[in-house]
């Protein structure tokens, strides 16, 4: 089973880091066998801290559970990916949407997609 712990957002009114370290570890003890943390459920965007700012919480998260934690959030650097591996503050990096942004500031919409059985279609 795979989550995806959206943060706060960085919003008023999200969930923050204790309810979401409980969370996690109630979810793995359910069965997850991933914790993305990452935001964009609520419309995030970078909330001015920079690059990363999402790997603090993924850092905490990665304290209460005994499964892989993803962490995104403006990172784009590939160096920084790596550090942050490197010095275990996450297992996974989540690098897509600003890599992909296009000249217009707009992300490419993408041309196949993954079915759920596995396969792969066009995109409408």
């Amino acid at each position: 089973m795979f989550v995806r712990l959206g943060m706060h957002d960085e919003r008023p009114g999200g969930l923050t880091l204790s309810p979401a370290c409980w969370t996690a570890s109630q979810l793995v003890a359910g069965g997850a066998a991933l914790i993305d943390v990452s935001g964009g459920l609520a419309g995030s965007d970078d909330p001015g801290r920079g690059p990363g700012y999402f790997v603090g919480y993924a850092e905490a998260l990665k304290g209460v559970v005994d499964v892989p934690v993803l962490v995104a959030g403006g990172i784009a650097d590939p160096r920084m990916a790596d550090l942050i591996v490197r010095s275990r503050r996450a297992d996974i990096v989540g690098i897509g949407g600003r890599c992909w942004r296009t000249r217009t500031g707009r992300a490419p919409r993408p041309r196949r997609s993954v079915r759920p059985d596995g396969g792969a279609s066009e995109a409408p």
